[in-house]
């Protein structure tokens, strides 16, 4: 496990938890867990826990995309794929919405920039 991973795990097994990342991890038949986070406007960590990508939320996400509605596709996508995390990476007006947006458009395009794997 790289460096990065590992540390991404840590971070989400002190947020939520070791048996319950187990329990999800299993809920979704061993699929990789998708961890997302970025620094609040008051300098602490905001981190979010998302399901693997679905093919319905794909679908919903890339017919927004298609009409050249980024923001409807991104914020249904990031309510779509949501299992827990500060609420702060899914409301519009804040400064982490942005971060948020753009690491679960990296999760849809394969990427590995501002988000793990676990």
């Amino acid at each position: 496990m790289e460096r990065k991973d590992k540390l991404i795990l840590e971070m989400a097994e002190e947020r939520f938890g070791k048996a319950r990342l187990a329990e999800l991890k299993t809920a979704f038949n061993n699929r990789p867990l998708n961890i997302i986070w970025a620094e609040g406007s008051d300098g602490k960590i905001k981190v979010a826990l998302l399901q693997p990508l679905t093919p319905s939320a794909l679908t919903s996400y890339c017919r927004s995309m298609a009409e050249n509605k980024m923001e409807i596709g991104s914020k249904t996508l990031i309510n779509d794929l949501w299992i827990d995390g500060d609420e702060e990476l899914r409301d519009e007006t804040t400064e982490e919405y942005l971060s948020a947006v753009m690491q679960v458009m990296n999760i849809v395009e394969l990427k590995k920039s501002g988000f793990g794997k676990i």
